[in-house]
């Protein structure tokens, strides 16, 4: 997915087309790319706005606008895996690919082409209220090294989980965070509060200096995924440390470089230029315990919802659909469902042990068209795919059924996709019978049918 230094490149290659145009048409040919606006809204929205500046927040090209002499709000664009913007082709042209066509006053056009259509594009009229889940801009006067060296030790988290939250530092990625740590010999799952002052200011350097050369390099670039508007590949490509390098040497020791996993993420480190934390020995006793859920946990609640999708889904769902699922993307989702329960009896719970979140659990009252006051359900329960068999998942349940007992539900109810039947299988288990209530939902565009298991609460 593009990072700051791709998204960059693609703001300040398109800004000289675009700045002080207008949109004089728009033409919509996938929806669902305007991520819920329909095309007659949207249309309405954009048509005779100017464009002013083309820039960039986090990981978005932000087109910022004006109607009569007014700001107007702007067009975001989020180009996901595939997305690319292409401007200079008449109006009337398209790609087999081709979302969504800007028709520009010059008789040129903006075109957004997607192949795996995860890309979004959608009018924000209030930009500051649209981006106000976002962190502070690591190129911008805000991030300082001392604004970095309070931000870590602030808090008690894996270095890379926390460098890649986007709610702390935006727009940066997978890639350039391994960079990053691997210019500051600093290991991915170093806890942010132990890093001395010295090697986070060294940090704060690595990052604004390797995204300033990166973005002269035009981004980087592993296959045809990533092109600039002009059509070309980035080249940072050619100065990586680690990244994508696994098995060949380290540029700074010789070393070779291993693959690891740091919270969901495939990671790049050499173990000598960056050891790795010394294990605490685990205080006797110590035990994995459920919890409250609070707004912090909102990144390992959404990385852990996005693996378990993809692994007990795969082959239930269309496997588009699992792969286009952005973790980041679920944070902002899960930060509001933590923070702004729908009814003061939903509850999210989580699971962990030694301060890592191993897996989540949602409750509330049954959303059920026929479900009683006295009827909660357990909307949503998860475990890190690693974890499932070892008898956790049932702990998770049976604590998600007793904190429904206690806000004085009788009977809990849950939904499951019928064909999964190691899920059907684990709540029959659990003493859940099967109701005939089915219900249809819809997920990557297709219709999938899900079952309702019920268990008494008494």
């Amino acid at each position: 997915m593009p990072e700051l230094p791709e998204v960059e490149t693609v703001a300040r290659q398109l800004a000289p087309h675009l700045r002080g145009r207008a949109l004089t048409g728009v033409r919509v040919l996938w929806e669902r790319t305007l991520g819920g606006s329909t095309r007659q809204a949207f249309g309405r929205a954009v048509r005779g706005l100017r464009i002013e500046r083309v820039g960039r927040r986090g990981k978005h090209v932000v087109l910022e606008t004006s109607r009569r002499g007014r700001d107007a709000g702007a067009l975001v664009v989020h180009l996901r895996m595939t997305g690319r913007l292409v401007h200079g082709a008449p109006p009337g042209a398209r790609g087999p690919h081709t979302r969504i066509v800007l028709a520009l006053d010059d008789g040129t056009a903006l075109r957004f082409d997607d192949p795996r259509k995860f890309g979004r594009m959608t009018y924000a009229p209030d930009p500051a209220a649209f981006f106000a889940h976002l962190g502070v801009e690591p190129l911008s006067d805000a991030f300082t090294g001392a604004w970095l060296v309070e931000a870590l030790h602030a808090r008690r988290r894996a270095l890379k989980p926390l460098l890649l939250d986007q709610s702390v530092i935006a727009g940066l990625g997978n890639i350039y965070v391994d960079e990053a740590l691997h210019r500051a010999s600093l290991h991915p799952e170093r806890t942010s509060r132990s890093v001395p002052r010295a090697k986070a200011l060294r940090l704060h350097r690595a990052i604004r200096s390797l995204l300033r050369r990166a973005i002269e390099r035009e981004g980087t670039s592993f296959d045809a995924a990533y092109r600039t508007p002009e059509g070309e590949p980035g080249t940072y490509q050619d100065h990586l440390r680690v990244y994508g390098r696994e098995g060949r040497p380290c540029r700074a020791c010789g070393r070779s470089i291993r693959r690891i996993v740091v919270g969901q993420r495939g990671t790049h480190v050499c173990t000598r230029c960056q050891p790795a934390p010394r294990r605490r020995r685990a205080r006797t006793g110590a035990r994995t315990t459920i919890r409250r859920a609070r707004v912090d946990d909102a990144a390992s609640v959404a990385a852990i919802h996005v693996r378990a999708w993809q692994h007990a889904y795969r082959g239930y769902v269309p496997q588009d659909h699992l792969d286009g699922l952005d973790a980041e993307a679920w944070t902002v989702d899960r930060r509001r469902w933590i923070r702004e329960p729908r009814t003061p009896q939903h509850r999210v719970w989580v699971l962990e042990r030694a301060g890592t979140v191993l897996g989540f659990a949602a409750t509330g009252p049954s959303r059920d068209a026929d479900g009683a006051e006295a009827t909660g359900e357990v909307e949503a329960i998860y475990l890190d795919p690693e974890l499932v068999g070892t008898g956790l998942g049932r702990r998770l349940f049976a604590y998600s059924l007793m904190a429904l007992r206690r806000l004085g539900f009788r009977e809990a109810v849950v939904w499951v996709l019928e064909g999964n039947e190691r899920a059907r299988r684990f709540y029959a288990s659990a003493g859940c019978t099967l109701d005939p209530a089915v219900r249809t939902i819809r997920l990557g565009g297709a219709d999938l049918q899900e079952v309702r298991y019920r268990r008494p609460l008494a």
